[in-house]
């Protein structure tokens, strides 16, 4: 015998559960400057409770946004020059974290 919604205690017999469905990637149109692609990758959940209703739908919609050409006068990145370390830098670096020395954590001296 069901309980109706209002009695205390009925939220305890509330089962759901989730059905995913995914609806897969399409084209549209991008909202950045052209050198630019947009994509619209789609996933619907369907909630449905003890009694096989559908209680909810969800549609999750995430926009990818790719960049192309990183030409000369390319509109998102600021022009920077790759620079490579000497041999010299480098093993400044390397000796840096070898000579290291490792910390041992405080001993706890049960004073607080």
């Amino acid at each position: 015998m069901d309980r109706p919604r209002n009695v205390p205690g009925s939220q305890a017999r509330r089962q759901f559960r989730a059905v995913q469905y995914y609806l897969g990637v399409k084209e549209v149109e991008p909202r950045l400057p052209k050198p630019s692609r947009e994509f619209d990758d789609a996933i619907r959940r369907i909630l449905i409770n003890q009694r096989d209703e559908v209680v909810a739908v969800h549609d999750r919609h995430m926009l990818i946004s790719i960049n192309h050409d990183l030409d000369e006068d390319h509109p998102y990145w600021p022009k920077r020059r790759k620079r490579r370390l000497t041999d010299q830098e480098r093993d400044s670096v390397t000796n840096g974290y070898d000579s290291e020395k490792i910390r041992a954590p405080r001993q706890d001296t049960g004073r607080r």
